[in-house]
């Protein structure tokens, strides 16, 4: 127990000594003593050991503190002692530093504008503001320096340049980093020994450079320019460009430092080379062409003349510079100075004619081109002019304007000559086909029938060959012309094929027109021309077919890949002899036929395809061919489809099935692809037995069949067949068309349900009605006897043959009539007797022509009655019938003519509109 402690007990218990302190607490915190007996003892006593415990580690604890701050404070006095010893050195080191300070400051001063501490600021903090603010400055000029060398060196850099620095007082020279870019090595700063850089130059351009150092070293010029070859390190030379100039001398004036720049020049003398070169080569070319050149300046003095520009005039050579020659003499006069000022002010070039003449006066005459030459800022700094002697142009020209003019007058003979030919051989076609129409009128026997067929059909040939003759003429001559109209597309190949369907059927050829599905209805275009072209190919289908059919077909067809232009396709597909492909590229020729040989079987003048392409260019379109030996032909050609009405747009039926059952692949293919157009499945059958196949293996949701049937002349097997149809298709609705033989007026067979007359079009099989005529096609006919009986006629005819044929027509549709031989008599007539209905009037006749007695009666009426003039003549060339209307006629009729023909004329220009019959349905 701590002494103080116990002394505390024994004062606090009031014992006698401290010994008996512990004594005293042992007996009371005894179990067994008096104390310890009552209920709260034992908590007691632990409370009280308890206290006693922490009093004391209190007492122990103080004291050991107390002892701890008393050694502290004995220790802490000696160190005190130590460090103030050491201060006071350290404040002795510190005056002294500071006096040294001091005076390295003074000496600073001497180089800085800042103002020493005076006498009374001696001290380190004025000192140390006085360094601070000079280590400031110190900075501040390295930086400065340092953004100085970046400046520089941004510089160099940017401008492609190396900087070097000698001393004389070394062999090294230093040079900057972009030196060793220049020549290859390692890009970097570097000094270069003065030996080593010599034997990387070329030594002629090495001493150069000694030369224009030792110059410059010595005073005679103030710095040195030099261009140097040096080496790469990777072998090939590059062209270096060095300045330099002294930079430092000594008070003696002797030179002590050379400072200079390098640059890299190699880009700008391959430039240059390449110029060089290209000035040579247009120098070259300059004197090498064989036109005359001049080059001047905006003053209009020449500056250059080449070799054809001298030997031209011969004056002067081709290297003088341009004063003295004599393109400044009165050679090139006032006009040639006009339009130089004219190119200088515009800057656009020009071009004129004129005449030159030389010293020799020699006379050109020259056409002259003239252009600008100009800077990149477009300032116009002189004139080239290229000079083309035209002489011989002039002279030629002159020649083929005599020759044109000649040519011209043969063309006028030639046409001229066509026309009469023309005339010459209708006049007595005339007579041929009118008296052969004529004799129809009249009753034969079979055998005279016969003849007079004979005689028709080859008159009709004979005008085909003078037409077709005609036409190629027009076509050399550039004089055939297209006109634009709307066309009807269908009635164009329905009215072709029922013009050929008589010959093709008697062949024993089937026939047809097709309108694909897709094609326009209508289009603009020359209705005659189309129907000549399909009429051309047409029969020559049928020529070059034994057995089988012919189709005409339009479909909507496309422009070549660069254009979005929609066309129509027309073409005529055959399944005839064919044309083997070594010929195909003839057959387009004029006079050239596959077959040429002298026994060729078929006939022909070999013009109608080369006529046909040429109308379907004209058209704008192009004819082509697919054909192959014995596998058939299909001529076709395209049209623009300007105007053209959009087709009919028509959904198929999911539940109908279409059956084409026919014997002819051409026209079964055609019938079927039309009937697709409104079908779910579209089928083709050959005959009977396999269309009751292919209808028992239809599809159960095919709910109704529609079967076309192209007829043979058995009757009883075609009932047949359309029985075990029906048969075949038993629960499905069935719709059977009979496409009829040419000329049948039979009655239907049993089980059809509608008939549809041949020649088809594809396009009727969607039409309501039944057609049973011979052709299915529509023609007018009209009766003249009533309305225009003893109506009086005026013929103006020189031909006997000619007068009786016309007189003899008109007897035969009761009208009068008087006759006159010549346009002079023609009008003597009509001034003594104007009481004509009528005039037909022949154009090439003595004494007065018909155009000349045409103006003539046009003068003699009154104006209140305007007799018609239809023109009756052979003239059948391009531009007779203007001719015709501009004299004052009408009409115009070309001969040779046959009754119908006359009729239609009669008819339009005598018969009242009221009185005119409409056109008898499904007459023949």
């Amino acid at each position: 127990m701590h002494r103080i402690l116990r002394r505390q007990l024994r004062r606090a218990l009031k014992l006698e000594s401290i010994d008996a302190v512990e004594e005293t607490l042992r007996r009371w915190l005894a179990e067994d003593s008096d104390a310890a007996k009552g209920p709260d003892a034992p908590q007691l006593r632990e409370i009280l050991r308890s206290l006693i415990t922490s009093v004391d580690q209190s007492y122990l604890q103080l004291e050991r503190d107390l002892d701890l701050r008393t050694r502290s404070l004995d220790i802490s006095s000696a160190e005190l002692f130590e460090v103030n010893t050491r201060l006071k050195s350290e404040l002795d080191a510190q005056r002294l530093a500071a006096d040294s300070l001091l005076a390295a400051a003074k000496r600073l001063a001497k180089n800085s504008a800042l103002p020493l501490p005076t006498a009374d600021q001696a001290g380190i903090r004025p000192l140390t503001e006085f360094l601070t603010r000079l280590a400031h400055d110190r900075d501040s000029a390295i930086s400065a320096r340092e953004q100085s060398e970046q400046r520089l060196r941004m510089a160099l850099d940017a401008s492609n340049l190396s900087m070097w620095d000698w001393d004389f007082g070394s062999t090294q020279i230093f040079y900057d980093r972009n030196f060793a870019r220049f020549i290859g090595t390692k890009e970097q700063d570097a000094t270069y020994d003065l030996g080593a850089l010599s034997r990387r130059t070329v030594p002629a351009d090495a001493q150069a450079l000694s030369t224009a150092i030792r110059d410059v070293v010595l005073g005679h010029r103030p710095d040195f320019e030099v261009e140097l070859r040096v080496r790469h390190e990777q072998g090939h030379w590059l062209w270096l460009q060095t300045f330099g100039s002294v930079t430092v001398r000594d008070p003696d004036g002797r030179a002590r430092r050379l400072t200079g720049i390098v640059a890299d020049i190699s880009k700008r003398k391959q430039l240059e080379n390449e110029i060089a070169a290209n000035l040579k080569l247009l120098e070259t070319v300059l004197d090498t062409m064989p036109l005359p050149v001049l080059i001047k300046d905006r003053t209009g003095q020449v500056q250059r003349a080449n070799s054809a520009w001298d030997k031209m005039v011969s004056a002067g050579t081709a290297g003088e510079s341009g004063h003295g020659l004599a393109v400044n003499s009165p050679v090139l006069g006032s006009v040639h100075r006009k339009f130089d000022l004219e190119v200088i002010a515009s800057g656009q070039p020009a071009r004129y004619e004129a005449r030159i003449i030389a010293p020799n006066q020699r006379e050109y005459d020259v056409l002259v081109a003239k252009a600008p030459l100009k800077l990149d800022n477009g300032e116009v700094t002189g004139i080239i002019s290229v000079i083309t002697d035209i002489s011989e142009q002039k002279r030629t020209a002159g020649e083929l304007d005599r020759a044109r003019l000649a040519a011209e007058a043969a063309a006028r003979a030639k046409s001229g000559f066509l026309a009469n030919m023309s005339h010459e051989l209708r006049t007595p076609l005339n007579g041929v086909v009118g008296m052969a129409s004529l004799l129809e009128t009249t009753r034969l026997d079979s055998r005279q029938a016969r003849f007079v067929q004979t005689l028709k059909s080859s008159a009709d040939a004979l005008i085909a060959i003078i037409n077709d003759i005609l036409d190629i003429s027009k076509i050399e001559a550039g004089k055939l012309d297209v006109a634009t109209e709307l066309v009807n597309v269908r009635e164009e190949l329905e009215h072709v094929v029922n013009l050929f369907s008589a010959q093709a059927f008697a062949k024993g050829i089937e026939i047809a027109s097709h309108l694909a599905p897709g094609a326009p209805p209508t289009i603009q275009s020359d209705r005659l021309r189309l129907r000549q072209v399909l009429s051309n190919l047409v029969s020559n289908a049928i020529k070059f077919t034994e057995r089988g059919a012919v189709l005409v077909s339009a479909s909507r067809g496309r422009a070549a890949a660069d254009t979005d232009a929609n066309h129509i396709e027309f073409a005529v597909i055959d399944s005839g002899i064919g044309i083997a492909p070594q010929l195909q590229e003839h057959v387009f020729e004029a006079f050239a036929q596959a077959d040429d040989s002298a026994t060729r079987r078929f006939g022909g003048t070999g013009l109608g395809l080369a006529i046909c392409q040429r109308l379907v260019e004209l058209m704008g379109g192009s004819l082509g061919l697919d054909s192959a030996p014995g596998q058939g032909s299909r001529f076709y050609f395209t049209l623009p489809a300007t105007g053209a009405e959009s087709s009919a747009s028509w959904s198929a039926t999911d539940d109908v099935a279409a059956l084409v059952v026919a014997p002819e692949a051409i026209i079964a293919s055609a019938l079927a692809e039309t009937l697709a157009s409104r079908s779910a499945l579209a089928l083709i059958a050959s005959d009977g037995i396999d269309a009751v196949t292919q209808i028992e293996s239809l599809p159960a949701n095919l709910r109704h069949i529609q079967i076309v049937i192209d007829s043979g002349d058995d009757r009883a097997e075609l009932e047949s067949w359309v029985s075990a149809m029906r048969l075949a298709a038993a629960g499905r609705s069935v719709t059977v068309t009979l496409l009829l033989p040419h000329g049948c007026q039979d009655l239907p067979p049993i089980g059809i349900d509608r008939c549809i007359g041949k020649p088809v079009c594809t396009a009727a099989l969607f039409e309501q009605g039944s057609d049973t005529g011979a052709a299915g096609a529509t023609t007018r006919s009209r009766s003249l006897i009533g309305p225009v009986a003893r109506k009086r006629v005026l013929i103006v005819e020189d031909n006997a043959v000619n007068q009786e044929l016309v007189a003899a027509m008109l007897e035969t549709v009761h009208m009068d009539y008087c006759i006159a031989v010549n346009g002079r008599e023609g009008v003597e007539l009509y001034e003594k007797d104007g009481n004509f209905d009528l005039v037909l009037m022949d154009c090439q006749m003595p004494v007065m022509d018909g155009f000349a007695a045409s103006r003539r009666i046009r003068e003699l009426e009154d104006g209140t009655r305007r007799v018609p003039i239809i023109a009756l003549t052979g003239n059948a060339m391009e531009g007779d019938r203007d001719s015709c209307i501009a004299a004052g006629m009408d009409d115009y009729l070309p001969k040779p003519i046959n009754l119908a023909l006359l009729r239609d004329m009669l008819d339009r220009w005598l018969c009242p509109p009221a009185t005119q019959s409409e056109p008898a349905a499904g007459a023949a």
